[in-house]
């Protein structure tokens, strides 16, 4: 079995000024900009990788976009596409597309829009925890305990 086409899939996003209001998002490369940062990893050769799913519109690198948590723009320098651990630079992606943005410092959970699509795309859903733990670190150990840390905080 597959998963569903994004064509098949309804996504939507809320309106940034009235969070009530629900807008659609097309699988069109001509509609906004529009993609939702859900993954941040520290790659040996590419540096600090962010993980976009593009819901609307195209993506090219020198592109410049806009973080909708912090209203903050940004250049795209680097767009890459991971295959494994296997670093590929690509030209542009569009609609659809799940790809890498290299060298964004951002949060996951972020939505990226061109500035013309004034929209935040909500949260993934996260089940309770099963379990817990705790940890701690020793007195020498606490620099690396502590930038350990502040990677999972992104």
């Amino acid at each position: 079995r597959y998963l569903p086409s994004p064509l098949d899939r309804s996504n939507k996003a809320l309106d940034a000024e009235d969070e009530s209001q629900e807008v659609q998002l097309e699988m069109d490369p001509t509609k906004p900009f529009v993609g939702y940062a859900f993954k941040i990893q520290d790659h040996p050769q590419a540096g600090q990788v962010t993980y976009m799913r593009i819901y609307q519109g195209r993506l090219s690198k020198g592109d410049s976009i806009t973080n909708m948590m912090n209203e903050k723009k940004l250049s795209v320098k680097r767009l890459v596409r991971m295959h494994s651990n296997e670093v590929k630079d690509v030209p542009h992606a569009q609609a659809g597309d799940i790809i890498a943005l290299a060298g964004v410092e951002c949060e996951s959970g972020a939505t990226f829009t061109d500035g013309r699509a004034k929209v935040t795309c909500s949260s993934m859903y996260v089940p309770e925890p099963v379990m817990s733990l705790a940890v701690s670190a020793g007195r020498e150990d606490q620099p690396r305990f502590q930038k350990a840390l502040r990677r999972f905080q992104r």
